[in-house]
């Protein structure tokens, strides 16, 4: 389903400008211009980037090996576009799912951190320049919307709520990341993977991981904080504040007790979800990807990962709950 911050209730937002192409051709414009920029690109990189990944990837001697990652690429791409996500959405998704393989290939594959940067830079431009061309910038991402069409536009704009919401997001990567450090991540690489060393593994601190997981942290801020505390309420969300269970129906009753959560609540739980679900498909691709990987060490790796995902959400729904809740003392005490 569409992204829910995107409809309003009875407030129109600023106009922007929206693309003359027939909406059926649009999406696979997008495709075209992606994967022929991402070819182009890394033909052009080749150079930096041949021989430092294709030391550690797997060779696909299959036919189908290529179609699926193609298949993916596109599946993908079909995620953020049904999504409704602009270029600021879609950088920030493809950081949070490319994180997990460029962390993996630094730090236990030896992989030089300026080759990984090119990879992240050309992954990112393949999806976020066509979407740049094809769809506008929403109005949750405009500094200069009415707080009308924007609820919270100045505190999810603010540079200390998003240095402070980006530091809790990195936090939240950085502990799971430890903690399964701590746990046996190390050894169930070393069964799962042909990692080249432990040695960053083994001296990585939570401090050490908290200032390395902050453009992650900021990206997952981006993602998950700014539509969630920005959504703009709707008229479901009356309805379920009027739930009454002595007059409603069982079907009514299900619902409510199943989605009757706020509108913030609904669209922080529809990203967290797709977040989860696009961390764990591309970081088993690419984690399955390296050589001498099996699947099982590709799947439970992309989860360390998928678990900090969800708890970064949660850690955004909570902050989301403290603020509302002091949003609406501030508004009694003006009326008193």
């Amino acid at each position: 389903m569409p992204r829910q911050d995107a409809i309003p209730n009875g407030i129109t937002p600023p106009p922007v400008k929206t693309s003359r192409l027939p909406r059926a051709l649009r999406f696979p414009l997008l495709a075209i211009i992606s994967l022929s920029l991402s070819i182009f690109s890394y033909s052009a990189a080749y150079e930096l980037l041949g021989y430092r990944l294709g030391s550690v990837s797997r060779t696909l001697n299959d036919s189908w090996g290529p179609v699926a990652f193609l298949s993916a690429r596109v599946a993908e791409l079909y995620v953020g576009w049904h999504m409704r996500y602009d270029d600021l959405d879609t950088f920030s998704l493809s950081l949070l799912t490319q994180a997990p393989s460029l962390y993996l290939l630094h730090t236990f594959y030896l992989v030089p951190l300026p080759t990984l940067l090119v990879r992240l830079g050309v992954d990112s431009l393949s999806v976020v320049l066509p979407t740049k061309l094809l769809r506008p910038r929403s109005a949750l991402h405009n500094r200069r919307a009415p707080k009308t069409a924007v609820p919270n536009r100045d505190i999810i704009h603010s540079p200390t709520a998003v240095f402070t919401t980006a530091f809790l997001g990195a936090t939240a990567y950085a502990f799971t990341l430890y903690a399964a450090l701590q746990s046996g991540l190390t050894t169930f690489l070393v069964s799962h993977f042909t990692v080249a060393t432990l040695e960053p593994a083994h001296a990585a601190t939570l401090q050490l991981l908290i200032a390395t997981m902050l453009p992650v942290g900021w990206a997952a801020q981006s993602f998950l904080f700014t539509p969630s505390f920005g959504a703009q309420p709707s008229a479901g969300d009356a309805a379920d504040a009027a739930f009454n269970p002595a007059t409603a129906t069982l079907a009514q009753t299900v619902r409510h007790n199943v989605w009757g959560w706020s509108k913030r609540t609904k669209v922080l739980v529809q990203q967290t979800a797709v977040l989860a679900a696009l961390t764990g498909s591309h970081t088993t691709r690419m984690a399955w990807a390296n050589e001498g990987t099996d699947l099982v060490g590709a799947a439970g790796y992309a989860g360390v990962w998928v678990l900090a995902g969800l708890l970064a959400g949660g850690l955004f729904g909570w902050v989301g709950d403290v603020g509302e809740t002091k949003a609406v003392k501030v508004e009694e005490v003006e009326e008193i």
